[in-house]
């Protein structure tokens, strides 16, 4: 027994299964799995024996599913074929276009964004951000410090996050902070989950948050504290409003809300299973906590 679990890990792929599966890429093998299988059989009954095809056609679609519950795929070089060949409206439909593997905040995936707020503008008149360095714009000192002390004021109580079965970082009591920035009720068990590469808000098994880092979540949350402080009309803002401007706000950032760490911009290509796309990046230099996140314009950059 030992020795086939030992064979089993050996063929297993793990960047292509468990949280990191891609679901067209395993639905496209499933179905060349199938029809492979499928046109076997037909073939077999004709030239040999119906009950030869169903044992022989069976056995290649269980060796194929196996292979694609081990492996992610069947067919060598999925991957880059799925990269490179599924057309962005299929990849769409899982949930996998370009767009969607990029990180996401909430309220992003409304149906419409039609929203006019100049979030540059409301930071500045709530006195969040003031000009600096001729045309930039920075934090005042007292912003800063009331911000990272909101930031740190996150942490009390909450609990370090831990590894659960699958893997994921989770702690509880975020409903508060999330209510307050408008993508929850007050009340609801809310969890922050660590996720691979970034940090899931969950209510009920639903994400209704997702970004960059825990770092980069307290502080969104922290901001929406603060901003609510010095905006009159904030409860009045919808959930859209409330995040484009603490993420806004967290642009500004100039050390790591978590370690301390300066704060470097970089470009690089992220990879996902279905996808690949430049991505500019904000991250800690002591601790590579990851800031901010947008996708680059490669087109233009070429231009």
């Amino acid at each position: 027994m030992t020795e086939t679990l030992g064979v089993l890990d050996r063929l297993r792929q793990p960047e292509y299964t468990g949280e990191n599966r891609c679901l067209p890429c395993t639905v496209v093998n499933v179905a060349i799995a199938w029809s492979g299988s499928l046109l076997v059989g037909t073939w077999i009954a004709f030239v040999v024996d119906t009950t030869v095809a169903l044992a022989v056609a069976g056995g290649l679609l269980l060796t194929g599913l196996a292979a694609v519950w081990l492996r992610g795929y069947l067919v060598p070089g999925t991957p880059e074929l799925t990269k490179r060949y599924l057309p962005e409206h299929v990849l769409a439909a899982f949930g996998k276009a370009p767009d969607d593997e990029l990180l996401v905040h909430p309220g992003d995936r409304a149906e419409t964004d039609d929203s006019d707020v100049d979030v540059e503008r409301v930071l500045l008149d709530a006195g969040a951000l003031e000009p600096c360095r001729g045309d930039d714009y920075c934090l005042p000192d007292t912003v800063r410090e009331q911000w990272h002390a909101l930031i740190d004021e996150l942490d009390d109580g909450e609990g370090e996050s831990g590894e659960g079965e699958s893997g994921d970082g989770t702690d509880t009591d975020w409903a508060g902070p999330l209510s307050r920035l408008g993508v929850v009720d007050p009340g609801v068990d809310a969890k922050l989950v660590d996720r691979n590469r970034s940090t899931v808000a969950v209510v009920d098994g639903r994400r209704v948050g997702l970004w960059e880092s825990r770092p980069a979540a307290r502080a969104d949350l922290a901001a929406a504290a603060l901003l609510a402080d010095r905006l009159d009309d904030w409860d009045a803002l919808g959930a859209e409003d409330r995040v484009r401007l603490t993420g806004g706000l967290r642009v500004f950032l100039e050390t790591c809300p978590d370690c301390g760490g300066l704060l470097t911009f970089d470009t690089e290509t992220r990879e996902s299973c279905c996808t690949s796309h430049e991505v500019a990046a904000v991250t800690c230099e002591d601790c590579d906590a990851r800031l901010f996140e947008s996708p680059v314009d490669t087109d233009a950059l070429a231009a």
